[in-house]
């Protein structure tokens, strides 16, 4: 059966690709490939590329008086960033497979398990590989979530790692000349040889 230029929710297919599978255009904007079956099947068939459950997510979650805090904020960033292909970072985390539990996807659970945040703290995740869950968030000050991030660099210095930033402050050397030298000596230098490549 050729579906190009039926509607199905909130989704229009543009084009098959082979047989199995539908190129479609949701009326957020989105385009999506969806699977032929999914879109035909009875029950629940899809009917968006996603839109509809962060719709329905935010709707369920602004009855609560909480929409104006910082707590309020932070949950709908984190799951703007894992569910909706319009967020700038949902290629970072959505797209690489970042989930949030499904008891954060209710805002007063997750505001129960973390509470408000203090002044300038933010949503960290324990470990990168997985994704926000009560056992796997903290509140945490910038610069730690800067450093609990997967690209930060580390060097070892007087024999102690410690991350790239920190240790050109240390030796008073701007960051991106550090980085420069440190790009092209593999990455982990004994401090003396660092100030000594920087020094040339």
């Amino acid at each position: 059966m050729n579906l190009i230029g039926k509607r199905f929710g909130k989704l229009i297919v543009l084009q098959m690709i082979k047989h199995n599978k539908a190129f479609c255009m949701c009326d957020c904007g989105t385009k999506k490939i969806i699977l032929k079956t999914s879109l035909t099947r009875k029950k629940r068939p899809t009917l968006s590329c996603g839109c509809i459950h962060k719709e329905d997510l935010i709707k369920r979650n602004t009855t609560h008086g909480l929409s104006k805090t910082r707590g309020y904020k932070t949950w709908l960033n984190m799951m703007k960033r894992c569910y909706d292909p319009n967020c700038s970072s949902f290629e970072d985390y959505g797209l690489e497979g970042i989930k949030v539990a499904k008891c954060w996807h209710n805002v007063e659970t997750f505001l129960k398990d973390m509470g408000q945040p203090k002044p300038k703290m933010e949503l960290d995740r324990i470990d990168c590989d997985h994704g926000y869950s009560p056992w796997n968030c903290r509140w945490a000050t910038k610069k730690q979530n800067q450093l609990n991030r997967i690209n930060t660099r580390w060097v070892i210095y007087e024999g102690e790692e410690m991350c790239a930033m920190d240790c050109a402050k240390l030796l008073n050397i701007p960051y991106s000349s550090f980085l420069y030298k440190l790009n092209n000596n593999n990455g982990r230098l004994p401090c003396t040889e660092i100030m000594a490549k920087l020094q040339n």
